[in-house]
């Protein structure tokens, strides 16, 4: 199947482009970055989803039957910085590559959402869970939702996976979240590492485990639309995170938390019910938290 990826530049989307050609498939990368050297033997085209004409004709070139639309601005501290850019980017860019796939007749499109869609929850979250995001992100994720929807609604002649992705952590992760930060402060050779709220419980799932997903969902047959989580369906603190990473280096990690790293917006508890992905893609995380861990340790400890 020829299937182009937006974001391909991106953590999720190397893995994903690498997976994706392994699996069979002719794939074409796309994003604003240019191609990342593990990639360079894959096609690759320079893409701004911002420009429609650009993203309409990059697609009616090369006649994708599916699209993986993973390109977004996605840190949510600079995403709550700049609300205007990342509306810009997430929705405007959304609807752009939605009229390309219409354009182009892709019979699918899969679309990277995330977890930041639902509202707050103590329990496990699962796809009929009622949906309040608190932050721009999340709510210019709810937005690229009802865009394909619309779309679909009004006769669009392809299927649709809305793919929730909950933490997502692997090597490469060039967005200062938790674990690249944890990360770096390690580089830096201190017992130390500051952070903000400790007590955020969130799910985190290794990168490949999400590429995974992403095959299930171009390869499966899934008429109309489908909301899909992607998780581990395990909870885990901030503090806990420091402990196994603690346990992963040999060395006592002391935590500071710090007001200025303090989110305004901080829910308790963001974690996935992956039912519903075993049932429709036959999918389950393969990689534990602790594998993930030390696989993403390994890694950044080796190209530092």
């Amino acid at each position: 199947m020829r299937v182009l990826v937006t974001g391909a530049a991106g953590l999720i989307g190397r893995v994903s482009m690498r997976l994706l050609e392994q699996s069979g498939h002719e794939v074409l990368g796309t994003d604003l970055h240019p191609c990342p050297a593990g990639l360079a033997d894959l096609s690759w085209r320079r893409l701004d989803i911002r420009r429609g004409e650009q993203v309409r004709e990059t697609l009616a070139a090369s006649r994708p039957e599916a699209v993986v639309h993973l390109a977004a601005r996605h840190f949510i501290p600079w995403c709550e910085r700049f609300p205007a850019a990342t509306l810009h980017t997430n929705v405007v860019g959304s609807q752009n590559v939605i009229e390309g796939v219409l354009e182009a007749g892709a019979r699918k499109l899969v679309f990277a959402s995330s977890a930041a869609v639902y509202g707050s929850s103590p329990r496990a979250l699962n796809e009929t869970s009622p949906l309040g995001p608190d932050d721009v992100y999340g709510t210019s994720k709810v937005m690229g939702e009802q865009l394909v929807k619309l779309a679909r609604g009004r006769g669009a002649g392809f299927d649709a996976v809305l793919l929730r992705l909950f933490n997502t952590i692997g090597p490469g992760d060039g967005n200062p979240h938790l674990l690249p930060r944890l990360l770096a402060e390690l580089r830096g050779g201190g017992e130390q590492v500051r952070l903000g709220n400790l007590d955020s419980v969130r799910d985190y799932v290794f990168v490949e485990d999400v590429a995974r997903a992403i095959v299930a969902a171009v390869e499966r047959d899934l008429p109309g639309l489908n909301a899909v989580n992607v998780g581990s369906g395990q909870g885990r603190s901030v503090q806990e995170v420091v402990r196994a990473l603690a346990e992963q280096v040999g060395r006592e990690l002391r935590i500071v938390s710090v007001s200025t790293r303090r989110r305004a917006v901080d829910r308790p508890f963001l974690v996935a019910d992956t039912s519903r992905a075993g049932a429709l893609l036959g999918w389950e995380p393969l990689v534990s938290f602790e594998q993930g861990l030390a696989r993403t340790l390994h890694a950044e400890l080796v190209a530092a």
